[in-house]
């Protein structure tokens, strides 16, 4: 937009168009993600990088060995972060308060420790790789630091710019390097597939409680039943009920969110 003369829009009009031009940037990139990943084709790019993020990794683990991965990142409205890390070998406590230093990182949460592998929350307010191949319609499939050097592989659409990726990438994190490029076939499903393959997940006794949990409306807001309504309708324990509805819940999000056995990388 443009006027014909200076100071033309005025503070409160810059903020409306500002948060205009947001909303509309967003709903684009929503939609080109979504036409992404109905894309039966993809690019995958493999990058490296042994500089100076490597080296902050490298402060992370301190006198260790070990090796920290991001598992997934939430990208949230606002343009924050939340990033959730696998670290193994590593002293957990430098860790935790090595990122806790960092001026861009607004908590690190611990979030299940088991011997020398933990996870962790990571909320940040920095441009994170995830951001910028989110830009470009792709998501990043594996960040992984060992050996004193990283690992990130990115699945972009196949009708995507290599070269304004590279350079998007490149832009926010230097000394990160270009290393390959792979087409690959994207293992796609049905709605039916879909329904089969979280169906197939589950036990009888965990369908029975989750069709019956929502038949009662216990997943609307407000609810129309409880987990105590429907322990009693089942004739079941309470925490009976509430162990199958947790269990199953988690069995249909891995469903939705893993990436495919086939593949062999996490999703990110």
């Amino acid at each position: 937009m443009y006027a014909n003369r200076p100071e033309a829009f005025d503070e409160n009009e810059r903020a409306v168009l500002q948060e205009l031009g947001e909303t509309i940037g967003l709903a684009i990139n929503a939609i080109e993600r979504k036409e992404a990943l109905l894309t039966e084709t993809a690019v995958e790019l493999e990058f490296r990088e042994d500089g100076a993020l490597a080296e902050f990794f490298d402060g992370l683990a301190g006198d260790d060995d070990g090796t920290s991965e991001i598992d997934r990142t939430v990208l949230l409205e606002d343009g924050d972060a939340i990033q959730y890390y696998t670290v193994t070998g590593m002293d957990m406590e430098t860790f935790q308060g090595t990122l806790e230093q960092v001026r861009s990182v607004e908590h690190v949460r611990l979030l299940h420790q088991d011997g020398d592998v933990a996870r962790f929350e990571v909320r940040t307010s920095c441009q994170t790789m995830a951001n910028v191949f989110a830009t470009y319609g792709g998501r990043t499939k594996l960040t992984r630091f060992e050996g004193g050097e990283i690992r990130v592989v990115a699945e972009l659409p196949f009708g995507a710019n290599i070269r304004d990726v590279i350079e998007g990438l490149q832009a926010v994190y230097p000394d990160m390097e270009f290393v390959s490029r792979r087409t690959r076939e994207r293992q796609t499903q049905s709605a039916q597939g879909l329904r089969d393959a979280v169906i197939d997940r589950l036990t009888d006794r965990q369908r029975t409680v989750l069709e019956a949990a929502y038949a009662a409306g216990f997943f609307e807001w407000p609810r129309d039943s409880t987990g105590d309504d429907l322990a009693a309708s089942l004739d079941v324990a309470p925490p009976t009920f509430h162990k199958h509805i947790r269990v199953g819940e988690a069995k249909i999000m891995a469903a939705l969110f893993e990436e495919p056995k086939s593949s062999g990388e996490g999703a990110k």
